[in-house]
């Protein structure tokens, strides 16, 4: 493409006109990847600012620059574009480069602190009864046969642009998409043409990001009240948030759902067990009744987001209701196991207390025998939520043990430590293990498990990695879980677990 059809209708300063009618050949944000038909682009990001890295690019022979501010370049001079934002220039460009993907599809994104996996997964399995449709999220990007690792919830312009792009080449039609609220507050989405938007709740989490809840809500917002290109806006009435959400749409932009209050898409009679869950759907001229394999509450709400979603869209609910019963549920989303004892074993990526309050609190009345947790705490994060992770695990579970989770550039130890503050109330009934190894702490708890128990493993869910330091070493709760097993099968010594905190 020319460089000017790339910066059309934005103000920007350049060397020389005549630029605009140049044919850019790549482009990059990443100084590694420059070569000498590169444009790089200097982005000023939350640790790291691009145009410190303008004199590495210009070494590996950049053929322009992009920047917020004049260098002085080395030899010949470099074509320069000075922009206001190179971030949002990033954005612009990453959509333009691909066609604006995002508006050759029906794209729906799904924004909140809690259930966004499942229901982007949900959403793409219920399409995909009467479609062609994709995900992009935490775990993956995934359409059709094809399958693409992701760094982050929501990946970077360039990234999620050319991911969208080859869906359309390939055929698909809608795609459901986690929306982190990092993503919306620094832009990499603005130039997104989303269709439909999903908010599921907003809770303590990212805080160390956003600081106060003010900031992380308008950050969620944004996606409702700032994207033109959004029609439809599906919001879950029983957070206090989703209801400050429905409050600031105007009359007749959104479509409710809830389970305690009249809704759009309304869960009632909810029965649930150990096997599945069972509810009565009032929406579009029902009552109907869900029969689905996923247990809690909370994934009550994640399916009644999905079905709004698709219904919404105009698949019929019928249809919708039989494809729900199939769906098997989401890699590290209360992923069950089974111990050779028989007791249920689940990973789960839930990582804050309002997770955990939504795990524990629709396992214990069920018929799950002893509760036995096994968790930690990521470093460099929000600490405030350590103590109350603590003290919820302490209050629900019969036997919780203490671990490591992603500690980065944290002491374990430390991390630990405070987790264990949350203990010290008068509700916490639980016994206790600390044991900083996640893979000792993990075969500890199987070691321990009657044959009626339920082991619940939070935390990393679907990761595949363990953060310590600034090193990512191969890490999985999974694998875990089934090298224990076949070492059980094979009466193999069982493992050894050690308290390295002497609690």
């Amino acid at each position: 493409m020319k460089l000017g059809a790339l910066l059309e209708g934005e103000n920007f300063q350049i060397s020389d006109k005549h630029l605009l009618d140049r044919e850019i050949f790549h482009w990059t944000e990443r100084s590694d990847e420059v070569n000498n038909s590169s444009w790089f682009i200097a982005v000023r990001g939350e640790t790291v600012d691009g145009h410190n890295f303008i004199p590495d690019a210009l070494r590996r022979g950049a053929s322009g620059i992009i920047a917020e501010k004049p260098f002085l370049g080395t030899g010949d001079p470099v074509p320069c574009v000075i922009v206001q934002d190179s971030r949002k220039i990033l954005s612009l460009i990453s959509s333009r480069w691909f066609g604006v993907p995002s508006g050759r599809l029906h794209l729906i994104g799904v924004t909140g602190t809690n259930g966004k996996t499942t229901i982007t997964y949900l959403i793409q399995n219920l399409l995909n009864y009467f479609t062609q449709a994709g995900l992009v999220g935490t775990v993956e990007a995934r359409w059709q046969d094809k399958q693409q690792p992701t760094i982050n919830t929501t990946p970077g312009p360039r990234e999620l642009n050319a991911v969208l792009n080859q869906m359309v080449q390939d055929g698909v039609t809608a795609c459901a998409m986690e929306v982190s609220s990092h993503a919306l507050k620094q832009g990499r989405v603005d130039d997104v043409l989303f269709q439909t938007a999903v908010f599921t709740n907003l809770t303590q989490d990212h805080l160390d990001y956003h600081k106060t809840f003010d900031d992380y809500f308008e950050s969620k917002a944004k996606l409702f009240l700032e994207f033109p290109s959004v029609t439809k806006r599906i919001v879950n009435l029983d957070d206090a948030y989703g209801k400050k959400m429905w409050n600031r749409l105007k009359k007749n932009a959104g479509i409710s759902y809830a389970i305690n209050q009249r809704a759009d898409y309304e869960a009632r009679d909810v029965q649930m067990a150990m096997d599945g869950t069972h509810f009565v759907l009032i929406a579009r001229g029902g009552p109907f009744k869900v029969s689905t394999k996923l247990l809690c509450l909370h994934n009550v709400y994640n399916l009644l987001a999905a079905i709004a979603t698709t219904v919404e869209m105009g698949y019929p609910i019928e249809g919708i209701l039989e494809a729900v019963k199939h769906f098997d549920g989401v890699p590290g989303r209360l992923e069950r196991f089974s111990h050779p004892n028989g007791a249920a074993i689940f990973v789960d990526y839930a990582h804050s207390p309002d997770a955990f309050k939504n795990i524990f609190g629709s396992l214990k009345p069920l018929k799950c025998g002893r509760i036995v947790s096994v968790f930690g705490c990521g470093g460099n994060r929000d600490r405030d939520k350590r103590s109350k992770m603590g003290r919820i695990a302490g209050e629900f579970s019969d036997h919780m043990i203490v671990t490591s989770d992603n500690p980065r550039e944290e002491d374990p130890k430390e991390i630990i430590r405070e987790i264990l503050v949350g203990l010290n109330h008068a509700s916490v009934t639980s016994s206790l293990d600390v044991i900083e190894s996640r893979s000792e702490a993990i075969r500890h708890a199987l070691d321990i498990a009657r044959p009626e128990d339920t082991v619940l493993i939070l935390g990393k869910g679907h990761e595949n990695y363990q953060i310590i330091g600034k090193q990512k070493f191969h890490f999985s709760d999974q694998e875990e879980i089934q090298q224990w097993i076949k070492e059980f099968k094979t009466h193999k010594e069982p493992s050894v677990s050690r308290n390295l905190l002497g609690v």
